[in-house]
């Protein structure tokens, strides 16, 4: 099932405040970023290059416009930056009034801003070593149909997560402050 604007109506009338407006402050990750991109217009739909289940670096989305905030998530022009995890098959397309923020070699729209004060993120800046080890274990027969390795998901986690870890305090920080909470 994916998220459509009938089907999750109470979503679309609450996150974030109401409506294609959403005026509270919030930000969503994965599924909830689909629903967001949902409740302010958007479509959703399965993706045409498949999942996207590991790290991978963003890139900045192609309107240039980048927040300060979100610059530590992004490749740099020197082609250092971070991988951060994504894990869905599922995109979508960018609402009315929103602002691109990422995009991947696999997809578009990774990232958007609403308003000032939603955000919405495909991937997952939250993730960490230990938390991931609970997604490979509660999700061991799909990586294993999709022919993708555990051992080789760990050794990644091992070198992208720290500096995640790293460049997601920076990047939140920034967009709490960017938001006056």
């Amino acid at each position: 099932m994916r998220p459509t604007r009938t089907r999750f109506s109470p979503a679309r009338s609450s996150a974030c405040g109401g409506g294609s407006r959403l005026s509270g402050r919030c930000w969503a990750s994965c599924l909830g970023a689909q629903l967001m991109a949902v409740a302010a217009g958007a479509r959703v739909y399965p993706g045409m290059a498949g999942a996207e289940i590991g790290w991978k670096p963003l890139a900045q989305s192609d309107n240039g416009k980048t927040p300060a905030w979100f610059a530590p998530l992004l490749t740099q022009v020197d082609g250092r930056g971070v991988g951060v995890f994504h894990w869905h098959g599922d995109t979508f397309d960018l609402p009315g009034g929103a602002e691109a923020l990422a995009k991947t070699d696999q997809y578009e729209n990774q990232a958007f801003a609403l308003n000032g004060n939603a955000l919405a993120l495909q991937f997952h800046p939250e993730v960490t070593l230990l938390g991931l080890e609970r997604w490979y274990l509660g999700h061991a027969v799909e990586l294993a149909k999709r022919g993708i390795s555990v051992p080789e998901m760990r050794a990644a986690g091992l070198e992208h997560a720290p500096r995640l870890m790293e460049a997601a305090r920076e990047f939140w920080g920034g967009w709490l402050d960017s938001i006056s909470i």
